[in-house]
């Protein structure tokens, strides 16, 4: 890894997917405007470019394929390619990727740097109607890259360890993390309940939480970008609030920066390899693993 690694997490009230070019063009802009920044690695959240899903229903689920699926790379990558050249950046945003299965994308995290498309990360634990709308993904992969060993994960997968520990063990040196993170139904009481999977105040517990686990018990440093702001999931579903909250952490645990924001907000931080390879001396967890031991991972019966 990189001896100081600038991270920006870009904190992002995405648009719908009927506003995929403001979309867009909102990455571009924000990646030019970082330019005096210097940044090393830019992050966006979870399906920044397509806007989230709506309502599962066969009107949303046709306009979200002919309105946010695109090939990878494709003509929103290579415009996000060229604003990453011309700061010397990487930078890795959220898209639905087209799929041979027409309707069906997948949920991806797609890395791009200087040298153009480096590669893409797609969501395998899909959560409540995102199973109606996309493909399960396939096993993640570690991108080598100049300023480090890159792994990706998608927001419901930070439930599931075994996600993060798949990227430590083929080598990664940075996680990071995209969110879209809805926390609760914007529109309740205090209570926390609606917004997907789990409870809120729990939830947004987990998101704050489980980012410095994984980075510590994996000995990775770990990147959390999740959006901000409000999303009309439509019909009888509502107004979900996302969690924001995103944060840069080191393989300590440590917090470098974070947002105490749940709307559009920017987190700077940098990231130290002395701090890896202290931490991986320290804390030689994978070495001691005994994966020999743990074949009722694997039974059906289970």
């Amino acid at each position: 890894m990189k001896e100081n690694l600038k991270v920006v997490c870009v904190q992002a009230e995405t648009y719908s997917v009927y506003e995929k070019e403001r979309n867009i063009q909102y990455h571009v802009d924000k990646i030019l405007s970082l330019k005096s920044e210097h940044p090393d690695l830019v992050v966006f959240p979870e399906l920044s470019i397509s806007g989230y899903i709506r309502e599962s229903n066969p009107e949303n689920r046709r306009d979200y394929w002919n309105f946010g699926a695109e090939p990878v790379p494709g003509p929103a990558t290579n415009r996000i390619i060229e604003a990453a050249k011309e700061v010397g950046c990487y930078v890795i945003f959220g898209i639905a990727e087209r799929t041979p299965a027409t309707m069906v994308p997948y949920n991806s995290a797609v890395l791009v740097g200087p040298e153009g498309f480096v590669g893409v990360a797609r969501k395998i634990h899909l959560p409540l109607i995102e199973k109606d709308y996309f493909l399960q993904g396939t096993e993640p992969k570690v991108y080598n890259t100049s300023i480090g060993k890159i792994g990706m994960i998608i927001c419901y997968e930070l439930f599931f360890p075994e996600s993060s520990r798949m990227i430590a063990i083929n080598g990664a040196e940075i996680c990071v993390f995209i969110g879209f993170v809805a926390v609760r139904d914007a529109k309740e009481t205090a209570e926390g309940k609606g917004g997907g999977v789990g409870i809120g105040e729990e939830k947004q517990y987990l998101f704050n939480t489980a980012p410095r686990i994984r980075a510590l018990e994996n000995q990775m440093c770990f990147v959390a970008c999740t959006a901000g702001g409000k999303h009309d999931m439509g019909g009888t579903t509502g107004l979900w609030q996302r969690a924001g909250h995103s944060k840069i952490i080191n393989n300590f645990g440590d917090i470098i920066a974070e947002s105490n924001l749940d709307s559009e907000d920017l987190v700077i931080g940098t990231l130290k390899a002395s701090d890896l390879r202290l931490g991986r001396a320290a804390y030689p967890m994978l070495k001691d693993r005994r994966p020999w031991m743990y074949e009722c991972f694997l039974r059906k019966d289970l």
